[in-house]
């Protein structure tokens, strides 16, 4: 890693290093602002990461504009982008904008870059927080809170608690979290079975063992916000173990669809790179270690461009086989849309028609990824779940994920072809799997 400083001198950043322990292990620091020479210093040492802190510090000596201003930012920032992209080097930049805005100078790279991240808190708090307002890799809905300490930010790894402090309201937590202990409502020696889950419930100072028809990780997670919230309105513990094992599946949520087939086939409304992971972990949480999760997933038209990548690569890298299909392509091209996902699954490693397929009709792809299984495996339809249509063009066709994956079933397991479910991608002259 190339730490470059422009703000402050090698001797002020090793002070700071040395008081907050920071190892020097690979990490290479220099003082510079003449970005030429940074440029010169890349090529000599060859690093995988590079920190430029500040980008309003560096310049271009050939510029006329002062370090900081727009042109010097925008034309700094596209040298430097330039050299990510052609090296495959992570690249941070460091900018400070004002809460009035009077540094505005680095505002004109975040059309540029492919993360934003702000770095935000008050003059006399200790606490700061991280946020994404643009995030090409992932979601933009999650933050970072962290506490400045002596040696430096730490995590703080209860937000919820922190927020409340101090507020005139008792605060209940739960969590799995390796300081679990630290929980009001908690679960341990957890088992994931393909239609329910086995716990020992701790709230209240009590163990209860629960068995609840919610499969999956995530629905622990559901279990214990349900018990904390129940705990803080005076209900008894053994009437919150009741409702959770009398809790009926979720529709379109990890929803079983059992037609005597001899392996699993869940259906679940996944839609984001992030809910599609863990909807895979879920599943193959249900099956043994030998078993396969064989995905059927798409991506909408006419929304984050970036999701689409993500999930074929989510799917490449965890799934064991994928199908990719129709979801919502609207006015845009489902050609196009599957063309980009098959790109990035074949990105990182997938081989189309040997990992991953690509089937334009929904209810043919959920046909095809059925005689794709064998006993031992699963087969996850993520994308739509509870919904009633799907949008091609300006029109919503009827369509429920769940009576597709019935008729589905039911010709397979006879040994028919896939019926016609009134999409206009139904074709019955091209084969499944194309």
């Amino acid at each position: 890693v190339l730490y470059v400083s422009a703000e402050e001198s090698a001797a002020q950043v090793k002070m700071r290093a040395d008081r907050l322990g920071v190892a020097a292990d690979g990490l290479l620091l220099w003082a510079e602002t003449d970005l030429g020479a940074v440029q010169a210093q890349i090529d000599d040492v060859k690093p995988q990461a590079l920190i430029v802190d500040s980008i309003q510090t560096v310049f271009l000596p050939d510029l006329e504009s002062a370090p900081g201003s727009v042109a010097q930012v925008r034309e700094c920032g596209a040298r430097l982008m330039t050299l990510a992209k052609g090296r495959g080097m992570a690249t941070f930049l460091v900018g400070h904008v004002t809460k009035e805005g009077a540094l505005a100078g680095p505002r004109v790279l975040e059309h540029l870059v492919d993360t934003v991240l702000y770095f935000e808190g008050e003059r006399h708090h200790a606490y700061r927080v991280l946020r994404a307002v643009k995030n090409r890799f992932g979601s933009t809905n999650e933050i970072g809170v962290f506490e400045t300490k002596e040696r430096g930010l730490q995590p703080v790894a209860n937000p919820s608690a922190l927020f409340l402090a101090g507020r005139p309201v008792d605060v209940l937590t739960y969590g799995l979290e390796a300081a679990g202990a630290a929980n009001d409502v908690t679960a341990t020696e957890i088992v994931y079975g393909p239609q329910e889950t086995a716990l020992t419930l701790q709230l209240a100072g009590l163990s209860l063992p629960v068995r609840a028809p919610l499969p999956g990780a995530f629905n622990v997670h559901n279990m214990l916000a349900a018990s904390a919230a129940a705990l803080a309105l005076g209900i008894a513990s053994e009437a919150i173990r009741d409702g959770l094992e009398g809790q009926s599946y979720l529709s379109g949520r990890m929803e079983r669809v059992d037609r005597g087939q001899p392996f699993p086939v869940v259906v679940d409304f996944a839609h984001t790179p992030n809910a599609l992971e863990r909807a895979i972990g879920a599943a193959r949480a249900m099956i043994s270690p030998e078993g396969r999760v064989i995905a059927v997933f798409g991506s909408a038209g006419k929304r984050d461009v970036d999701k689409r990548r993500l999930m074929a690569e989510i799917a490449a890298r965890d799934a064991g086989l994928t199908v990719l299909t129709a979801e919502d392509p609207r006015t845009e091209s489902l050609d196009d849309i599957l063309a980009m996902m098959a790109g990035a699954a074949a990105a990182v490693g997938g081989v189309e028609g040997e990992g991953f397929w690509r089937v334009p009709d929904r209810g043919r792809a959920i046909h095809f990824a059925l005689t794709l299984a064998r006993p031992g495996d699963i087969v996850l339809i993520c994308g739509k779940g509870h919904e009633q249509s799907m949008c091609f063009g300006t029109v919503e066709y009827p369509w429920d994920d769940r009576e597709a994956t019935r008729a589905a079933l039911d010709a397979w397991l006879t040994g028919k072809a896939m019926v016609d479910l009134g999409l206009p991608t139904f074709n019955p002259g091209r084969d499944e799997g194309m």
